[in-house]
């Protein structure tokens, strides 16, 4: 309801401001003057309507949550979508627990990617989340695929335009050629993202004089968790970097997992996966695994009976459901998902957070059993 009042807001202020501007009878200093504060009124009730107050998500942990931004660089790499050549950088944000009473080298690390046009505070309250209960949580910006990245020095960066053509024009039902070499270039960039982190943070978690969050750091322990094409990339690491002890993905396929063509059918490797897995999947996809040539791999393993593959379907939710999107702006939301959801924000997010300290309690802790019938 509040939705369709502000939308009726909208319609009648633009009515306002197209008959202050554009009518004759109005063309005077106090017609212009009524037409702009109608423009001025029809921004903030739109600005309203897309981003309403919210409250945020409370963490369930004993601990306080502090957190940090911080930029890596490697010389030897090349950031593959910039116009010049550069050298790869990443910028991150950390949530870590803040409290003197936790023992360094005793936290487990959890990485996150975000999806195509997010930001590294895609599911900053699944961090929070984490870092209650004694985490250190690293998301990170992918420079160039982030729709906006602000580095430790505050210089921005938009998403690039031949990511974003990439992104329209991938099809692969229609091309899956051209489809499996751009996964295969996604994936190489993401990963050697999430590779440099993974060092450059062990390094500083092995030096005396570094800051305590490193410090807190068990290089042993690490997972990592990602939504939509971020899935992709945490799906990919599970297999390439063997750091990697247990991985989260929000509703991805198995982009890396696609070894090349054939038939014009994409093919996927037979290999078990090395790791603890989960897929937590919408209604957006759930429906469509079976059908979509990218999710051939989620197929199967929704039918495999390793217990190390785990499936969670979470029912009323919708694609960008899964991320805080959802609480920041549910008008946008359902714009961009397509389809109203039945569960909202809150609900959804609630239950991610849940089901992801489950997860990663049992994988990387030792804590509990992860159980799909809980939350399915």
């Amino acid at each position: 309801m509040r939705n369709i009042i502000m939308l009726l807001s909208c319609l009648m202020d633009l009515i306002l401001v197209f008959y202050c501007i554009f009518s004759k009878s109005n063309r005077t200093k106090v017609g212009l003057l009524c037409g702009i504060l109608a423009f001025v009124l029809l921004i903030g009730t739109f600005y309203l309507l897309m981003f309403p107050r919210y409250e945020k998500l409370k963490p369930t942990g004993e601990y306080e949550v502090a957190t940090k931004v911080i930029t890596f660089t490697d010389e030897t790499q090349t950031l593959v979508y910039a116009k010049e050549s550069l050298p790869e950088s990443v910028t991150c944000g950390i949530w870590y627990p803040d409290s003197k009473d936790i023992d360094v080298h005793t936290c487990p690390l959890v990485l996150f990617s975000h999806g195509s046009f997010g930001t590294r505070s895609n599911n900053e309250s699944m961090y929070h989340e984490l870092a209650s209960h004694g985490y250190v949580v690293c998301s990170l910006d992918h420079l160039y695929q982030s729709f906006s990245c602000k580095d430790e020095n505050g210089k921005k960066t938009k998403i690039s335009f031949t990511y974003l053509n990439e992104l329209m024009k991938e099809d692969a039902t229609k091309n899956p050629e051209g489809s499996y070499h751009s996964y295969q270039k996604w994936m190489k960039a993401r990963c050697s993202d999430i590779n440099l982190v993974i060092d450059q943070l062990l390094a500083l978690s092995e030096q005396e004089n570094s800051e305590r969050v490193f410090q807190l750091i068990d290089g042993s322990r690490i997972g990592i968790a990602g939504h939509s094409m971020g899935g992709a990339a945490a799906l990919a690491m599970g297999r390439q970097n063997d750091k990697i002890k247990a991985v989260m993905a929000l509703e991805a396929p198995f982009m890396y997992d696609i070894t090349g063509v054939s038939d014009g059918k994409l093919v996927f490797t037979n290999e078990e996966y090395p790791v603890p897995v989960l897929n937590v999947y919408s209604d957006a996809s759930y429906a469509n695994i079976s059908t979509w040539p990218q999710y051939a791999q989620n197929a199967r393993y929704l039918q495999d009976e390793d217990p190390k593959t785990l499936n969670v379907h979470i029912s009323g939710a919708g694609h960008l459901t899964l991320c805080d999107l959802s609480i920041v702006s549910p008008f946008l939301t359902r714009v961009l998902n397509g389809q109203s959801s039945k569960l909202s924000g809150k609900e959804c997010l609630t239950k991610v957070n849940a089901i992801s300290l489950s997860f990663f309690d049992c994988y990387l802790k030792g804590k509990g059993t992860f159980v799909e019938s809980d939350w399915n």
